[in-house]
This record gives C-alpha cells, structure tokens and sequence, in this order.
C-alpha cells in the first residue's frame, strides 16, 4: 500500500483525533466522510501541500483515530469536533473541503458551531434529506441481527459496499485501506454504530439552513455517482446559488480514487480564485 499515515494526535471533545498537517502556506483543511478515512485525500493532499498548509484528520471512529465500541459519533459531535480541531490548530478561516457526509459535519459546524472558512468546497455531499438508502435503513430496524451476524457474511456485505464506491474497479491499496478499520468483530460493532447514528433529523435543521452563502463555494461532483446520483448536486446549487458546479465523468461517489487529478486541479483552480470582499457574522 502507497504509505499514508497520520503523525500526530490530540484529544478533541474527549476522543483521541489522529492527524496530519502537510506543507506550508494558507490552511486547508479536508474532512472525509463514510466509510472511508483520510485515506481517500492522500493523492489531493499531497497535491494541494505543494502551494498549501494542508490539515486532515480521521473522522472519531474511524480510520487511526480513537475507534471503541458504543462511542458517541453523532453529527452534533462531529461538528464540535470540527471547531475543537480548527482552535486546536489556531486557525481562523482556512479553506474547508468536504466530502461525503464530512459536509454535513463541515457545514454543521458553520452553521452551528459558528466555524468561520475562507471558501468550502462540497464534493459529493451527503447533506439533504433523502440521504439514508433503503439497504441502510433496513439494518437500522434491524439493527441487533446486523450486529450478530457471522462475521464472514458481514466481511462480504462490507467489502461489497466498499467496491460499490467507485466507478473504475477500486484499487487494491484503497479498498485495504477502507476495508481494514471495519474488519473482524471490532469493525462490525463500529460500523453498525455508526450507522445507527444516522439521523434524518439534523439532515432536515442542516438543509433548512442551506441558501446563498458569505464565502465562494464550489460543488464537485462524479458523473457516474451511484451512492448520491449526480442530480443531487443541481438540487444542491439551487440552494447555493453563489456556488460554482463541476461534474468530473466517469467518477463514482469516492471521486477522490476515481479522478484525484482533476479533483486537486479544481481545488487548486477553487484556492487561486479571489476570496469574498467580507465575512459577515453568522448567526445561527
């Protein structure tokens, strides 16, 4: 496997956070989403660190970050774990890049942690309601029998969700790097936590709060995204109409393995555009 390991650590909100911090320049920092890691940036991360101070970091729960059965993983939490990590780094308004539901915890804590950023770029974003399929929402009513499972039918029904990912067949490296956290019996109580955090709820207060915003804002999308549909990012301009949209062709709902080239290209094409004239207060 291509080396990515996070090199330093701290304790956000009561759980162990591993990061990383790469290059030198204005901050950005990236927040991935589920089921992945900081894995799914180590291509645009090393990118981005040529011209920028990259921060990334392992969602709780996931990847090398603090991982322990029945952990508090809620969307609520993410997002102070977001505003914890930005005083934690004395950063006042880096660039955020969010992915996958890491634009619900990115765009919670703007909204609701009063997180300040100088633009955000919302790539494939799982943030409006309906975001839960029927698979998933199956194993939440039933969650105790997804939970006790044989371990070998649930390896399967994982390995599966993971491959399902990408539109080009995933490379071995990343499906071991996405695959391993959730492996063995610690991985299935995680992954089933974690899915019994899902809440439709916050989904429905975050996307009342979406509209028109005080800072540039850039939509990415994979054509071919079978997770989210690309239709999903119209819908989502329609509520952000300051931001810009680019769908990238044949790219599937991980974007970053698909395409990192043209995903570090429009982040770096997104960092050299103008900043807003002002950042008004947010008031929640």
């Amino acid at each position: 496997m291509e080396s990515w390991n996070l090199r330093q650590s701290a304790v956000i909100e009561g759980v162990e956070i591993a990061y990383d911090v790469l290059g030198a320049g204005a901050p950005v920092v990236l927040v991935h989403g589920f089921p992945s890691n900081s894995f799914i940036w180590h291509k645009v991360a090393r990118r981005l660190a040529q011209s920028y101070k990259v921060h990334v970091y392992d969602l709780p729960g996931q990847g090398a970050s603090e991982r322990r059965e029945g952990m508090d993983v809620s969307d609520a939490l993410q997002a102070r774990v977001i505003r914890g990590l930005l005083d934690h780094w004395k950063l006042d308004r880096p660039a955020g890049f969010f992915h996958d539901v890491g634009n619900t915890y990115g765009m919670s804590a703007y909204h609701f942690e009063g997180c300040r950023f100088s633009r955000i770029a919302l790539i494939s974003a799982a943030m409006m309601n309906p975001c839960v399929s029927a698979a998933t929402k199956h194993a939440i009513k039933h969650i105790d029998a997804y939970r006790t499972m044989p371990i070998e039918l649930y390896e399967q029904i994982i390995a599966t969700r993971i491959r399902s990912t990408t539109f080009k067949p995933i490379s071995p490296e990343a499906l071991e790097a996405y695959f391993r956290p959730w492996s063995g019996k610690l991985g299935q109580s995680l992954w089933y936590n974690r899915i019994s955090y899902l809440d439709e709820a916050w989904i429905a207060r975050l996307e009342a709060k979406l509209g028109p915003m005080d800072v540039p804002v850039r939509i990415i999308w994979g054509a071919d995204d079978t997770w989210i549909p690309a239709d999903q990012a119209d819908r989502l301009r329609n509520y952000i109409t300051n931001a810009d949209l680019f769908i990238v062709p044949n790219g599937g709902h991980f974007l970053m393995d698909d395409a990192p080239d043209a995903v570090a290209d429009l982040l770096l094409d997104f960092l050299a555009k103008p900043a807003a004239a002002s950042l008004p207060p947010i008031h929640a």
